[in-house]
């Protein structure tokens, strides 16, 4: 028995952000949204510790509260995202097994993959190969510092919510997707403000997950130092002019850390196609760089490849006056609408 009401609610670097989703008779329907930005503490997006909060405990709940309180929330239960260099993401195969005795086998077998002791962590995973009891089972496997666990815990509490999960940004990303998507092998590219990760979803189900350092933050303070402009006025001019011909210095300071992130990409899609020995259909956008001006044109000509910018409220059912502000910002609530689908679906 699910709630008709839930909070998907990411806590990122450069903004808390929030949706209300609702379900009645298999419709999902958008109640409420909202965002505070990180700048309304810091005046640069906060910088994460691996495994870490810099804003404090205190900050995100009152942010959290602040979005609640003008959007007239009334959801009191949400899933909660880890951020992805908050988490460590590896795979492996067991033999065939039911179950219930899945837990223990996988306690077991990460101690050899994961380097951090099992007292230390919280585990997730997900079965993306295989049936139990039947054949080898292939598992993709998140590993959580209980650190960061026991933060999440101590936020919701002070911001009088209800803690029903907590899901690193891949596995809510992906769901996400919209129904076209579901049914198809695609590439998620998700660069936020400190990581990107890339995330191979088939079919609906998260196989791969790789995040490395290279970031929207990057692109900013890259610019401001070449440019000599302060941070404001870096990310201005990143979202006018992105790497967009008319935007020549911009552009110049952009493509050498963008030439990586796509470096990366081809690495990874390659290797997947490989051993599936199949092809991605298209690659998506997510993320708040997701809409910089010339991305997807630039790297669907680099990759020869469709690309096109994630839609996770596609299917969801709004007032059609919040059509064009929602398709704006898709990509960056993705995450929150994964979390929110969750909640009404699992």
């Amino acid at each position: 028995m699910f709630e008709s009401t839930f909070l998907g609610i990411d806590v990122g670097t450069s903004a808390v952000k929030l949706v209300e989703l609702s379900e009645n008779r298999g419709r999902i329907k958008v109640e409420n949204y909202g965002q505070v930005r990180t700048k309304a503490f810091y005046k640069e997006p906060m910088s994460f510790e691996k495994g870490s909060f810099v804003l404090s405990v205190e900050d995100i709940s009152k942010a959290i509260a602040a979005i609640v309180r003008e959007a007239g929330v009334k959801a009191k239960r949400a899933n909660f995202s880890i951020p992805d260099f908050s988490t460590f993401f590896t795979s492996f195969e067991l033999p065939p097994m039911s179950k219930d005795e899945l837990p223990e086998a996988i306690r077991f077998e990460a101690r050899q993959h994961v380097p951090l002791p099992m007292s230390e962590l919280t585990l997730d995973w997900s079965v993306v190969e295989g049936q139990y009891n039947q054949t080898r089972l292939k598992l993709l496997v998140v590993a959580i510092p209980e650190r960061v666990v026991q933060q999440y815990k101590e936020i919701a509490s002070e911001s009088n919510l209800k803690l029903s999960s907590l899901e690193a940004e891949a596995y809510s990303v992906a769901r996400s997707l919209s129904g076209a998507s579901q049914k198809k092998m695609v590439a998620l590219l998700d660069v936020g403000a400190q990581t990107t990760t890339i995330n191979i979803v088939d079919h609906g189900t998260l196989k791969l997950s790789h995040s490395f350092d290279v970031s929207g933050n990057d692109f900013t303070q890259n610019i401001a130092k070449s440019l000599q402009l302060d941070y404001e006025e870096a990310e201005y001019f990143k979202q006018k002019y992105g790497i967009r011909e008319e935007g020549k210095a911009i552009r110049k300071v952009l493509l050498p850390r963008l030439d990586l992130i796509t470096m990366e990409l081809k690495k990874i899609m390659r290797r997947y196609q490989e051993d599936k020995e199949g092809s991605t259909s298209k690659v998506l956008l997510a993320g708040g760089t997701a809409r910089m001006p010339g991305l997807k044109e630039y790297l669907s000509q680099e990759l020869n490849q469709e690309v096109d910018v994630i839609s996770p409220f596609a299917d969801l059912y709004y007032p059609s006056i919040l059509e064009n502000r929602l398709e704006k910002l898709g990509p960056s609530f993705a995450v929150a609408v994964g979390l929110g689908i969750r909640g009404l679906t699992q």
